[in-house]
């Protein structure tokens, strides 16, 4: 009914195919966790640099006003007239916070920031 050697021939070729399959799984999984730890190395470094950028502080002053802003871009007071003005530092600052994702995200969207160098992988 069933020639032997043809169903071994065919068993054969399956298992090639099976550990090739799985050879190629093994190494797309081991790419994949290398490139999850070089993410998570670059993680760390982008907040140390954002850590140190934040030391980095300037200020101006002009017709009653003073302005100081660090170098991770946000905004550490305004006083006009002497008068400390928190609400307009908390609403610039998360303006710029949100302007910042939305950047990040646009970037991500066309194949740039960190998902482009790792062929999408944080989508």
């Amino acid at each position: 009914m069933f020639d032997k050697n043809l169903l071994l021939e065919y068993s054969k070729k399956n298992l090639v195919k099976h550990f090739y399959y799985l050879y190629n799984f093994k190494e797309k999984m081991f790419d994949k966790v290398k490139q999850a730890k070089e993410l998570l190395k670059m993680r760390g470094e982008a907040k140390k640099l954002q850590e140190q950028l934040a030391l980095i502080t300037h200020s101006e002053e002009g017709k009653g006003m003073r302005v100081k802003v660090t170098g991770d871009q946000k905004i550490e007071y305004i006083e006009i007239d002497g008068e400390s003005q928190e609400k307009l530092v908390e609403l610039i600052n998360k303006a710029m916070q949100e302007v910042q994702k939305k950047a990040a995200k646009k970037m991500m969207e066309m194949g740039g920031g960190l998902g482009g160098l790792f062929g999408g992988m944080g989508q």
